[in-house]
């Protein structure tokens, strides 16, 4: 019996969709919205440049002491979980990452592409039986299943943030945890929204000096 998952075909490109005609019309609440847009970008920016950025060194040197473990930040009216997780399966090393990790001894795994099912840790008895019981279902497409080979990617292995910490050198720990992990933040705060709207505003907007 032929088995789908081989002859799973490539994923199929998108047509690009032509611009519609430049058309103004004049729309109530739109200037707000843009400005609530600008405000948006403007401190997403200012997240992702300079305050995680910062946080995120912070919380190296507290996972090089706690060996990984996660904790609890605090900050005036502000409390926050923050965590340290293994690199998303999604996201490949680049040749520079895969250099460094492999100099240090850090287990990576290399994927060799994307089927749209989940069938990651499924053996290749598993996916023949899959296979052959999705077969005997009639009328499904011949490409119900598709394979995207350009999703050819090397990931962090589960045990990759572990050996890290096992490293005796404390730099090259601070260097290669950013490269296995990925930092998360999850703030709350108990300001009311007059001094979150202050606290923003002098953020974006600082008073100058006279």
């Amino acid at each position: 019996m032929t088995n789908l998952f081989t002859q799973a075909k490539a994923k199929p490109t998108k047509t690009a969709i032509s611009k519609v005609e430049d058309i103004r019309v004049k729309t109530p609440g739109l200037e707000i919205l843009a400005q609530i847009d600008s405000l948006e970008k403007q401190l997403d920016a200012l997240k992702k440049t300079a305050l995680r950025p910062f946080i995120q060194e912070f919380m190296i040197t507290q996972f090089m002491m706690n060996r990984g473990e996660n904790y609890k930040g605090e900050e005036g009216s502000a409390t926050a979980s923050l965590e340290l997780r293994k690199r998303a399966s999604n996201s490949g090393l680049n040749e520079a990452e895969i250099e460094i990790l492999t100099q240090y001894d850090i287990p990576m795994v290399r994927v060799e592409g994307d089927f749209k099912l989940n069938v990651v840790g499924l053996t290749a008895k598993k996916l023949a039986q899959v296979s052959e019981a999705i077969e005997s279902i009639r009328g499904l497409p011949e490409d119900f299943i598709t394979f995207d080979a350009s999703k050819e990617r090397t990931i962090v292995a589960d045990d990759s943030l572990a050996t890290v910490f096992k490293l005796n050198d404390q730099e090259t720990i601070r260097k290669l945890i950013p490269i296995v992990g990925i930092f998360a933040i999850k703030p709350k705060t108990s300001s009311t929204m007059n001094e979150v709207m202050e606290a923003v505003t002098e953020l974006v907007c600082p008073k100058k000096e006279k």
